[in-house]
This record gives C-alpha cells, structure tokens and sequence, in this order.
C-alpha cells in the first residue's frame, strides 16, 4: 500500500460479494487504518469477476 503510518497501528476491513450469475460475480471491499500518532488511512476496491 505504500502508507507509513508509524509505531503501532490498527487496521479494520470489511467487504462483501454477490454472485450475479453464474460466471459473473460483483465484489467490494473497504479498509481503514489509524496510526499512534493520529495518521490514518481508509482504501477500497470494487470489481466484477467473470470466469468462462
């Protein structure tokens, strides 16, 4: 990720996914971290998986 927030951090992530059919799947996930000296971070990633 590239995030240098120092000492000791927490990191807290949540995410989901539906299949929409049977190939297809959507997904979503977001995270947030927060260093000791008040530095945080939030990221999230949405997309669509297709097998074939």
């Amino acid at each position: 990720m590239g995030w240098d927030l120092g000492g000791t951090w927490v990191e807290m992530a949540a995410g989901f996914s539906a299949q929409l059919t049977r190939r297809a799947t959507a997904y979503a996930q977001v995270g947030y971290m927060r260093g000791a000296s008040d530095r945080h971070a939030v990221d999230g990633k949405v997309g669509m998986r297709i097998n074939w």
